[in-house]
């Protein structure tokens, strides 16, 4: 993480973000939660971990603005399996690029805009066929959007503000949504 001021004007910021985690689901066969015995019983084990990254530029030389750019990329790796099975993995990488200016027209009043392109891309995906014992891979997809932002904001006082905003924005679905893994 680290906030870089270029000039008086000008800063440019970065983050880096690594999360994992591990999980396991126990699904009993029973009411005293013993017995794994019958075929809807089962231990599943997951293990995923995200990568994060973004560096975002911003710019004040113009009086009463504040511009600033933005690219972020993301990627998640599922990995799950339950207990006896092979491992299934599914991936995807996101890729974000934005701008966003605000404009102060006066101490207490102010406008802002904003666009950003979106692209998310599978990295694979696979399911197990507990008959045939067979592991097979999933279509890739892929999916990209633009999204679009504006803001009128009034400061009454320190304490309250009115605004009125418009957006139009994509929520790009999961590794879950997609395969439901």
């Amino acid at each position: 993480m680290s906030n870089n001021k270029i000039n008086a004007t000008n800063v440019i910021k970065t983050r880096w973000y690594y999360n994992q985690f591990k999980n396991q689901i126990d699904s009993y066969d029973n009411a005293e939660y013993t017995t794994m015995n019958r075929p809807y019983a089962f231990k599943s084990i997951y293990d995923d971990y995200t990568l994060v990254t973004s560096i975002t530029y911003e710019n004040t030389d113009l009086k009463n603005n504040n511009f600033s750019l933005a690219g972020h990329y993301k990627h998640h790796v599922h990995r799950e399996h339950n207990v006896g099975e092979p491992t299934r993995r599914a991936a995807d990488q996101n890729y974000t690029i934005g701008a966003e200016d605000t404009y102060h027209l006066t101490s207490a009043l102010k406008v802002n805009a904003g666009v950003s392109y979106m692209d998310r891309q599978s990295d694979g995906a696979e399911q197990y066929n507990s008959t045939t014992k067979v592991i097979s891979s999933l279509p890739e997809n892929k999916s990209s959007s633009w999204n679009l932002q504006g803001l009128v904001q009034y400061d009454i006082d320190s304490n309250n503000l009115v605004s009125v905003s418009v957006e139009r924005k994509r929520r790009s679905a999961t590794i879950k949504d997609q395969y439901s893994i």
